[in-house]
């Protein structure tokens, strides 16, 4: 007998069934009472075994097809059919007493083997976390997605599934801010997979789909959506998409549809009835609204938009009936109430349909604003949002082995880490409880402040304390983002030099928030070389590298986008009750957010482009060259306060990565004995080293045990100190 060890039903149902045959073609049932009899027995047989034979297995399955029939290996002739609702009691009966209370369809995905005893355990706990007295129903939904997609998975998603590397999500990622329609923009996706496949891209996340916030969470897939993924899965791209699942805009359906007289609906959002105003104060540049309910509870809200509203509710009128609906962020948007069962119903749906399509990965913003009640906390982030992300983690594991969860918020790392999880297995496969990607907000900070300042000092300060994700779990690293950056990810003492540093730039600073925004492009002087050194130090940086769309093409901020948006914002805003003033509607993070065109892609310069050419090498080398995959990185001193230089090493390769971050040639002094430590001496041809990024050799002067290497302004490269880390057969940069 094999061994189960991810709680698969064993050899108790193995036994209880293995004298009955399935019958072929014919889909009425036949209850013979001796085999009932045979199987209570069975039953009653194992159930008296020790623990230690539940691991034991033979792998039956129990298959429904059609109206359901049940399957077992038997060498018996006799055919003998069991209706499957005896097959459900017996496989109820078989289950730790603490989980014969699943719902049907749950104990239908288990006997498919979509599901194990153990997610059944873990999953009844995480829902209890969210909704103690209504777990029982989220549950149920959960495997009615789960049975629904896996029964009718597409064989071609089923060989993708199998043939990706687990790892697939470590690789270079791509991430297109879109705001179009994706069939009226075949042609441009047509040309984007181009594009990408050129620079050397094979993961794409896609920021947003729709161009309203009204649509933020979508009412469903659509075929164009399909048509895209399916295109995008069969040309090897991996697309990942994101939500924001902690609010709606009032233009949502379902907020109209609550405020048309639904209960259903009004109860997919956080409603503070009662809640009064007493007091509103400034603290360190915020106004700060003071609240009581009608149970006594004050709290405390900081106000993001006080020029356009100081309140944290929206009142509306529903069939005779005043409801106060909270809200935390824009005063157009309404927070989402995460414990009800029925709108988790319909995100299940949303996602269902997503991995149907081909999807693989889901990228979750805001997480730490998943406020489930008001004793949430404020400033931090509560359980029951890592128990969100652990429920829609399991979901995708489930429908899919390999799909991944890029959980998102503006916070240090400490926190985020936190995102990841624990190692576990979901559906029989190894990976962290939730999320699977988390990315680095306070190394973009770090990476923002070395390439600005020159100075290699708060990167190593960052990178040294950067907390250990679960095993499968990684960093996502990046220069830049579709939101704005927070001031508070860099150290009290640098803020002032940093804002210092704007005026003459195209990026801009939000007091009130203590935010800035702007491309990464201004605030280097539109240098190409500078650029090209900041995204060399992102790829060398453990991670997985994400490049937001146009960095690779220097695009300047969108300030005229950004003005178009505010403009727009406040229509809807005026639309909506709203008595706003246009420059009240500005948002700084619209500067990131002018989308990629059709024109950009194809004026893209392949042939001369610095920045493009580095991209694709880098692509190349983080295939090609194992040790960039690793998850560590190892700091070389060079005496030099403007120099990038860290060891990257696995079990096949070592790579010494240098990186001039100054506008000034550079004298480094590396200590023999520090490159010792991970290998032997430096691998040479005729007393040269091999530089993977340019595939130039050059010479490693050494002097009383001192290797002596120039860099020239912004020079970047890659040396290999085993000789196996790269293919030498493509030809030089530019």
């Amino acid at each position: 007998m094999e061994t189960d060890t991810d709680g698969t039903l064993g050899s108790e149902l193995s036994s209880a069934v293995n004298s009955m045959d399935r019958v072929e073609g014919d889909r009425e049932f036949v209850e013979d009472s001796k085999a009932l009899d045979r199987l209570k027995d069975d039953v009653a047989f194992w159930k008296s075994k020790s623990e230690e034979l539940e691991d034991e297995v033979s792998r039956l399955r129990v298959m429904l097809d059609g109206e359901r029939k049940l399957r077992a290996d038997s060498k018996r002739k006799k055919v003998v059919v069991v209706p499957v609702e005896h097959v459900r009691h017996t496989v109820r009966e078989l289950l730790p007493s603490d989980l014969r209370a699943c719902p049907e369809v749950a104990i239908d995905a288990l006997m498919k083997g979509f599901t194990t005893r153990k997610d059944l355990s873990d999953l009844g706990d995480v829902c209890s976390h969210i909704n103690q007295s209504r777990s029982y129903q989220i549950i149920e939904s959960f495997f009615r997605v789960v049975v629904e997609v896996l029964d009718t998975k597409k064989e071609h998603l089923k060989q993708r599934d199998a043939q990706l590397s687990p790892e697939w999500y470590k690789e270079p990622w791509y991430v297109l801010q879109y705001n179009g329609n994706l069939r009226k923009s075949a042609s441009f996706f047509d040309s984007l997979m181009d594009y990408l496949e050129k620079l050397g891209f094979r993961n794409l996340l896609l920021h947003s789909r729709t161009a309203l916030p009204a649509d933020e969470i979508p009412h469903g897939v659509g075929d164009d959506y399909s048509e895209f993924v399916e295109k995008a899965s069969r040309r090897g791209f991996r697309v990942a998409t994101e939500a924001v699942l902690s609010e709606t805009s009032v233009d949502h359906s379902w907020f109209r549809t609550a405020v048309n007289g639904s209960q259903r609906y009004a109860d997919y959002y956080v409603q503070v009835n009662g809640r009064e105003k007493i007091n509103e104060f400034v603290r360190d540049g915020d106004v700060v609204c003071t609240y009581r309910d009608p149970d006594g509870l004050v709290q405390q809200l900081v106000c993001s938009h006080p020029g356009i509203d100081r309140t944290h509710g929206i009142w509306v009128a529903i069939q005779g009936k005043t409801y106060q609906f909270f809200r935390d962020s824009y005063p157009d948007r309404v927070k989402l109430n995460l414990r009800n069962p029925l709108l988790l119903e319909e995100i299940f749906r949303l996602l269902g349909e997503e991995f149907s399509a081909g999807t693989l990965g889901k990228r979750f913003s805001k997480v730490d604003k998943w406020l489930l009640h008001r004793s949430s906390p404020v400033d931090g982030v509560g359980d029951e949002s890592h128990a969100l992300v652990a429920l829609f983690k399991s979901l995708i594991r489930h429908l899919c082995p390999i799909g991944i969860v890029l959980p998102d918020a503006a916070k240090a790392e400490d926190l985020l880490a936190s995102f990841a999880g624990m190692r576990t297995t979901i559906a029989r496969n190894q990976c962290s409880s939730e999320g699977d990607l988390v990315g680095a907000h306070g190394l973009r900070g770090a990476l923002f402040h070395m390439i600005l300042m020159e100075n290699i000092a708060p990167f190593w300060r960052v990178l040294s304390k950067m907390p250990q994700l679960p095993p499968g779990a990684s960093w996502t690293n990046f220069l830049e983002h579709n939101e704005a950056y927070d001031m508070f990810l860099h150290p009290i003492g640098v803020r002032e030099r940093i804002l210092e540093s704007f005026p003459s730039k195209q990026l801009q600073i939000r007091k009130q928030s203590h935010q800035y925004a702007g491309r990464l492009m201004d605030c280097l002087d539109k240098n190409q070389r500078r650029l090209a050194g900041a995204i060399f130090c992102l790829y060398v940086t453990p991670g997985a590298p994400s490049i937001f769309s146009g960095l690779e093409l220097g695009k300047s901020s969108g300030t005229q986008y950004a003005q178009e948006q505010k403009v727009l914002r406040c229509e809807l805003l005026r639309s909506s009750g709203f008595m706003a003033d246009e420059e009240d509607c500005y948002e700084i993070r619209d500067l990131h957010r002018a989308p990629l065109t059709e024109e950009d892609i194809q004026q893209a310069d392949f042939a001369h482009s610095s920045v493009i050419q580095l991209i694709q090498r880098l692509n190349q080398l983080s295939m090609k060259c194992s040790a960039l995959s690793s998850n560590q990185a190892y700091p070389i001193e060079t005496t030099q306060l403007q120099v990038v230089c860290l060891i990257r090493a696995d079990k096949e390769s070592v790579v010494l990565c240098l990186a001039n971050v100054s506008c000034q040639p550079r004298s480094c002094k590396i200590p023999k004995w520090q490159i010792n430590r991970y290998t032997d001496s430096p691998n040479t041809s005729q007393g040269l080293v091999h530089d993977l990024l340019t595939n130039d050799y050059l010479s490693l002067e050494l002097e009383d045990g001192i290797y002596n290497l120039t860099l020239s302004p912004h020079q970047c490269l890659v040396l290999d100190m085993r000789g196996r880390g790269g293919d030498s057969s493509e030809g030089p940069l530019i």
